[in-house]
């Protein structure tokens, strides 16, 4: 149009992500190995003189490319707010005016879908409709939404504390704002997306501006008890609530306001009520139940912060027979029938008494597996890394895949990698273990979630990098023909070896979600 070339906010937020990682590659990577690598050689004088035009030039081309970055987002951010602004204006004409400014009251603590507002067959609400109706929510109708979500919740399985403070919940809690303001449509989303983890904290914002004692009223054992006092407390350290709760670079203090509450000490001019200080007790104390910890203990680590975020009693999401969780999950055949043949993306070695299947990856799979042991791994520094299973196990896979094998354990340990995995979730043990065969006939590592204890009720992560060489049937695989690097120790043994190691579901281990678990390489 008029010469112009028309881009859309996927093709930004495309271009943003490509433009992010090739940064974070060349500055994590580029500049590490002219720093570290060439060290021997700088330190007589070989080079210096070279190496150093090469690192001033990679360091300008990075601040060229964040400055670039900086620019698509804010141009990324004009468009979304005119995509917005058109979606209102064809709204108001397609659904008539707004006529409530939230969800209609109801009269019990169950919740009615006819209860809410005007319905009409196929009605659909984007997030336009959903941000838009969030910010008309007014001091009197506070308490109406949160008893209609608290109700829809339950419905659900899950509790209003998950829905509001779990990133992982947000797409749920988009679903169900759009139930509550009228949507139809029969067919239910819940994986979690940026838009959707924007939408949950403005949500949580605006009821906490707006009325913080309206969670006072929750029936369910909750930190949005405490609002109030969270929110004082934030004030005080100069950040938002939202900022206390979301951001992990704030764990540190968010463990210490609830220490605070547990004691029932004033933060500022605050003191907490009696309703509040019993909240918090009952929420920790039921979460230091829950992880067979003390309270001193569950409150002297930030890397407990996010088990104090998170806490659900509910063992699994039902909704209507079929589960909702993010990724693939249901009992969906996984098509194996056009797999690469041995040899085109594997390759065989022996190891542990054993010939294996493993993926051919850019970095040599021996070499890696020598170099990470001990060192790449949870156990390098047990304090810092305890729970941070998941990222390591990504960052296996990740280094793996691509070659890029140059993370330390505490950025391996910061879930550096996270975007360039999938979530696949299945209730069936065949399927999953279909999946895994899949992976690794096409090249590319798996991480699966395993047991973290003896019995099975906690879940810890692992990379699968191979399996039986004599197993060439997908269908026939079982957990132990696979071979892993456990991210605890970083060393690559049998699935049931001296870690003994084992599937767990969802289910097994008290999450939201019921079945098997993996984290899948985008291909």
């Amino acid at each position: 149009m008029n010469g112009q070339v028309n881009i859309n906010t996927n093709e930004l937020n495309s271009a943003i992500s490509i433009l992010s990682s090739t940064s974070s590659t060349l500055e994590n990577d580029a500049i590490s190995a002219i720093t570290s690598d060439f060290a021997p050689l700088t330190s007589v004088g070989l080079f210096t003189s070279g190496l150093e035009s090469i690192k001033s030039a990679i360091e300008t081309l990075i601040n060229n490319q964040k400055q670039f970055i900086a620019s698509l987002q804010a141009h990324l951010s004009a468009m979304e707010q005119q995509e917005n602004q058109i979606d209102d204006f064809i709204n108001s004409y397609s659904t008539g005016p707004r006529t409530s400014t939230g969800p209609a009251t109801t009269s019990s603590s169950s919740y009615d879908d006819s209860n809410i507002g005007d319905q009409d067959d196929g009605k659909k609400i984007n997030t336009a409709d959903v941000t838009a109706s969030i910010n008309e929510i007014t001091y009197e109708t506070a308490k109406t939404w949160l008893a209609n979500i608290a109700a829809k919740a339950k419905e659900y399985g899950t509790t209003i504390t998950e829905l509001l403070l779990n990133p992982e919940k947000s797409g749920l809690l988009y679903e169900i704002l759009k139930k509550i303001l009228g949507d139809t449509d029969a067919n239910i989303d819940t994986t979690s997306t940026a838009d959707t983890n924007n939408i949950q904290k403005i949500l949580l914002a605006k009821l906490s501006g707006l009325d913080k004692n309206a969670f006072a009223s929750l029936s369910e054992s909750s930190i949005l008890k405490c609002m109030t006092y969270l929110t004082e407390f934030a004030k005080n350290k100069g950040i938002t609530v939202t900022d206390l709760l979301f951001d992990s670079s704030n764990n540190a203090k968010y463990l210490i306001a609830l220490r605070n509450l547990y004691d029932g000490r004033a933060t500022g001019d605050y003191t907490p009520t009696e309703e509040e200080t019993k909240a918090a007790k009952e929420y920790i104390d039921a979460i230091a139940k829950k992880e067979g910890k003390t309270v001193d203990n569950l409150l002297s680590s930030s890397s407990n912060a996010d088990k104090l975020k998170e806490f659900t009693e509910t063992k699994v999401i039902k909704k209507s027979g079929t589960q909702t969780g993010q990724g693939s999950q249901g009992e969906s055949v996984v098509d194996t029938s056009n797999l690469p043949k041995t040899g085109e993306h594997t390759s065989t070695w022996e190891t542990q008494g054993e010939k294996w299947t493993v993926a051919t990856t850019k970095a040599s799979l021996p070499s890696y597996a020598s170099y990470v042991k001990g060192k790449i791994s949870q156990d390098s520094n047990t304090a810092e890394f305890g729970d941070k299973c998941l990222s390591f196990a990504e960052t296996h896979a990740y280094a793996l895949y691509t070659g890029n094998t140059g993370d330390s354990a505490a950025r391996a340990s910061a879930y550096p990698h996270s975007g360039a995995f999938t979530s696949f979730i299945n209730d069936s043990k065949t399927e999953t273990l279909k999946k895994i065969y899949s992976e690794i006939m096409n090249g590319r590592p798996v991480v699966v979630q395993v047991n973290g204890n003896k019995q099975g009720t906690s879940r810890h992560f692992v990379t699968v990098v191979g399996f039986k060489s004599s197993v060439t049937d997908p269908s026939q695989l079982t957990e132990k023909d696979l071979l892993i690097i456990d991210s605890w120790d970083g060393k690559t043994e049998r699935m049931d070896g001296a870690n003994s190691r084992f599937f767990t579901s969802g289910a097994d281990c008290h999450k939201s979600y019921s079945g098997y678990y993996l984290r899948v390489l985008k291909a």
